[in-house]
């Protein structure tokens, strides 16, 4: 009121609550450094600056809430050091509302009968990049879902970059997505399985995919790196065009669609191929050499 103040003045820590809840801890500026409860084990802990969840050897068991939930950061990222777990019942193994990256040269397992991973709300995008995830249901019953969006069509996405993943569910692997992109990776279960636009899913023989899918890592390459190995990819007029150095005819040259479908196997191949294949990005495979070619 304009008067000087000479009473006792109290000035309190303000408390920042971030929009994370790891089971049925909410993450805070003063339990983000250590995220601690009788649900977790292993080391957890959150740095605000940067966004990222670091899960160390962590072990996350919940009967009643999801076990990783982001209900609003933008951009998370989720580290991996060491073999983690997440395990749930009732509930989603980890729903994201925003931008979530998983990573790390960890793993992470997702034990649950309801979601492994609920990419909740529009426009938002999943990225395994450079990890191990494995999903699957727990001891007392399936998994409904593997990773799911809420139903395909508010622009959710899943992005695997060089990356392994297992996953499972009985009503849908991999479903409810608009988008689905496979970098520096493909589907190798079930084979000939591949992501379908209109059915917003992983399908196979124009049917949602309900068994495991395995999603294989592959050795990332460009036309620089290929100088000296054994293979050289190019396009011309249409086809996509191998050389093989050396007379190298022996092995297989695989290539794949963008979506991680095998589109052609050639076994025991003569020391150039040309394919013709409709307009669109290649992924051609030979031993440990991988590269990505675009066919206009």
């Amino acid at each position: 009121n304009g008067k000087e103040v000479t009473s006792e003045v109290v000035i309190e820590y303000a408390l920042e609550v971030y929009k994370l809840q790891i089971a049925t801890v909410k993450v805070t500026s003063e339990n983000a450094s250590n995220i601690t409860s009788d649900s977790i084990s292993g080391k957890v802990s959150y740095d605000p600056t940067t966004k990222t969840l670091t899960l160390d050897n962590a072990v996350i068991n919940t009967t009643s809430e999801r076990g990783i939930y982001n209900s609003g950061i933008k951009d998370l990222t989720i580290k991996l050091v060491g073999k983690n777990e997440v395990n749930t019942t009732k509930y989603t193994g980890m729903t994201i509302k925003d931008n979530t990256t998983i990573t790390g040269s960890g793993s992470l397992k997702i034990t649950s009968n309801d979601v492994g991973i609920y990419v909740r709300d529009a426009n938002n995008v999943l990225t395994v990049d450079g990890t191990t995830l494995e999903i699957t249901g727990n001891n007392k019953g399936s998994i409904h879902y593997g990773i799911s969006g809420t139903n395909g069509k508010k622009g959710e996405t899943l992005v695997v970059k060089e990356s392994d993943v297992k996953v499972i569910g009985s009503k849908g692997s991999i479903c409810d997505l608009t988008t689905m992109t496979l970098v520096n990776a493909k589907i190798s279960k079930p084979q000939g399985a591949a992501f379908d636009n209109s059915l917003h899913c992983v399908a196979k023989d124009g049917k949602k995919v309900t068994e495991e899918i395995v999603i294989e890592k592959m050795a990332s390459g460009t036309e620089t790196a290929l100088a000296d190995s054994d293979i050289n990819v190019w396009n011309s007029n249409g086809n996509l065009n191998i050389s093989l150095r050396d007379n190298k005819t022996d092995g297989s040259i695989q290539i794949y669609a963008i979506s991680g479908q095998l589109v052609r196997n050639i076994n025991n191949p003569t020391t150039t191929v040309s394919v013709a294949l409709p307009a669109g990005t290649y992924i051609v495979k030979y031993g440990k050499t991988a590269t990505k070619v675009v066919v206009r």
